[in-house]
């Protein structure tokens, strides 16, 4: 009989196999989501969340912006970014003979 931690080996193994792994993109949302409700929870503002994430000012140079003018902000900024990633990353469209 094989030692206990072989045999939980094997059967995290057996697990992890049933497992699917998230589609590409899903967990870095995920963790952008924890990181931007994290900011939030310690005071940080929206304009400050953009400037970390590398957003461009949505306004004018002389004119402040509100939330939600940020807030659509980073969303475009993250969508796009998640479409460059997207169609850098091989899909099943991209298989031999598919």
């Amino acid at each position: 009989m094989a030692p206990v931690h072989h045999q939980d080996r094997r059967r995290q193994h057996r697990d992890d196999d049933r497992t699917q792994l998230a589609p590409p993109g899903e967990l870095g949302e995920e963790l952008l989501a924890r990181a931007v409700t994290a900011a939030l929870t310690q005071g940080v503002s929206w304009a400050q969340i953009g400037a970390r994430l590398g957003v461009s000012d949505p306004c004018a140079p002389d004119r402040e912006c509100s939330d939600r003018q940020w807030q659509d902000a980073i969303v475009d900024h993250e969508n796009a970014r998640a479409q460059r990633v997207h169609t850098t990353m091989p899909g099943p469209s991209s298989a031999p003979g598919g």
